[in-house]
């Protein structure tokens, strides 16, 4: 496991991030519809 650490850690920094990232969650209207694919098509 702290070898997988040290990956992860050393893949970020190679990318310019420090190993961390935000994350936001945003409520999507209709999400759970059947219908929502062809209702973002329209």
């Amino acid at each position: 496991m702290e070898f997988v650490e040290y990956l992860k850690y050393e893949i970020g920094h190679l990318h310019g991030f420090n190993g961390v990232a935000p994350i936001y969650f945003v409520e999507v209207p209709g999400w759970d519809s059947r219908d929502f694919e062809q209702q973002c098509t329209a």
